[in-house]
């Protein structure tokens, strides 16, 4: 199976960690996927530490793109909502740009933010097409931080299109999208943890969680945002 592993979204908590992430996993990928063939691309948000991030990527020949930071006055006022939900937009819009940069040799794409550090993450060797593969929360939402599927699930579901107005969280607008598309929500098993910035706003934008945390699904039980 050939697999395309994107790594998306905003550069924090700074270069170092960025670039400790993106090693870690590919080596976690690599190292427990040596079946199947598997590709990296790093699509970011250019900030103050996007250029160290670039350099990494180039001397390891990793496919990249930097997209200029979005300012809440550049959203469609369609997708307008107060803060901090506007940064729904910038996910949303992130998503959509890289995977219709993906070529359509890849049986699966996964989306990972780029302030992840992948710790397990179970790969399915069948990916079904009318699947996305994520983690339910509740009866309306499912997880906004990891996922994957067939290329075409990946660009349907971040379609910006998709990109809810309503005063929903962003786990609730991802799960309609995956609806209104008529996919069903496959889970797997993964732990991970995102590295944040401990500043109230990280490139003028006002952050939910200042913590590192951890988050966990073994197949039954779902832990969601411990401190680390």
């Amino acid at each position: 199976m050939k697999v395309c592993v994107a790594m998306i979204g905003c550069l924090r908590p700074s270069s170092e960690r960025i670039i400790k992430n993106i090693e870690n996993n590919i080596l976690f990928f690599r190292n427990t996927y040596p079946q199947h063939t598997i590709d990296f691309i790093v699509c970011a948000y250019i900030n103050d530490n996007y250029n160290c991030v670039l350099n990494y990527c180039k001397k390891n020949k990793i496919t990249n793109y930097f997209i200029p930071p979005i300012n809440d006055s550049d959203i469609p006022k369609e997708f307008l909502l107060p803060p901090p939900h506007n940064n729904r937009y910038r996910m949303f819009y992130s998503n959509s740009y890289v995977f219709n940069k993906i070529s359509d040799e890849y049986d699966a794409v996964v989306r990972l933010r780029i302030d992840t550090e992948i710790q397990s993450f179970q790969l399915f060797d069948n990916i079904k097409s009318n699947y996305y593969y994520t983690v339910i929360d509740t009866e309306t939402s499912c997880s906004d931080n990891i996922g994957y599927g067939t290329l075409e699930v990946m660009k349907k579901v971040w379609d910006l299109k998709y990109c809810s107005s309503a005063s929903i969280n962003n786990e609730a607008a991802i799960y309609n999208s995956i609806i209104k598309n008529s996919y069903c929500i496959k889970d797997f098993e993964f732990d991970y943890i995102l590295y944040q910035d401990n500043s109230k706003y990280f490139d003028n934008i006002l952050q939910w969680s200042r913590n590192n945390r951890r988050w966990i699904y073994d197949g039954k039980t779902y832990t969601k945002g411990i401190i680390v």
